[in-house]
């Protein structure tokens, strides 16, 4: 099974060992670790994905980048490179339909969106940036975010009729703890979990924790409630390839 989208408890020790332990008692062997808006994962991550030469670099791992205005030639090496999944965007980043876009659909790795103005913002986009790239992937985590500020996003359920139409588009199942008003198991956030999950099929969605914006220690039990809900509606479902190859 695959944590599909995690960060770094950067105050740990030592961020990887954390992360290997949380993994292993979760019985996950896989991981996707994203970069924070910060950079404060960022040297890490770097290290994770390092070319495997003479043993180096991390097989559990792949990583996921933020776009930070970076040139074409170093956009393209990044993609090049075997370990790197997706490039993280802000919606801001959408405007216009930047060519860069492109590299990514010839890399065949994922644009990465975080919905910063709200989600009905960013589905306003990516129809049309998927018609000009019929090939990119496309990855919307977090439930496509349900709530603003501990408030209904009522933009959010148009918006999930807007990305069920969007051809290679996954979403993730993700950030339980960051949308819900109640305690854990967080009931509230499962009605919307089931809302999602009628529309996506199982071949469109995967399970991720977020990690470290919640309670560390229940971190097996984020990621088993995670796929419980997933395959309460998908019973056949598995996550095996859908994210990154093996």
């Amino acid at each position: 099974m695959i944590d599909c989208y995690t960060h770094l408890d950067m105050a740990s020790v030592s961020p990887v060992d954390d992360m290997h332990a949380r993994m292993a008692a979760a019985g996950l062997d896989r991981a996707l670790a994203v970069e924070t808006w910060s950079g404060a994962n960022r040297s890490i991550l770097e290290e994770l994905e390092a070319v495997e030469l003479e043993g180096a670099g991390d097989a559990q791992f792949r990583v996921a980048y933020c776009y930070r205005e970076q040139a074409r030639n170093q956009l393209r090496a990044w993609l090049g490179r075997p370990r790197v999944v997706a490039l993280r965007v802000k919606t801001s980043h959408l405007q216009n339909e930047p060519d860069w876009i492109g590299l990514l659909a010839e890399s065949d790795r994922y644009l990465l969106v975080h919905a910063d103005k709200g989600v009905g913002a960013l589905a306003r986009l990516l129809p049309a940036i998927s018609a000009r790239w019929p090939d990119l992937r496309i990855y919307v985590p977090h439930l496509a975010w349900p709530r603003r500020q501990g408030q209904d996003d009522p933009d959010w359920r148009p918006a999930l009729e807007v990305l069920t139409r969007i051809p290679r588009l996954v979403l993730g199942i993700s950030a339980l703890a960051h949308f819900s008003l109640q305690p854990f198991p967080h009931d509230d956030v499962r009605r919307l979990a089931q809302s999602t999950l009628a529309v996506f099929g199982p071949h469109q969605v995967v399970a991720g924790s977020d990690y470290p914006l919640f309670d560390r220690d229940r971190y097996p039990e984020y990621m088993a409630l995670a796929t419980r809900w997933i395959l309460d509606a998908h019973p056949a479902w598995s996550d095996s390839g859908i994210l990154f190859a093996d």
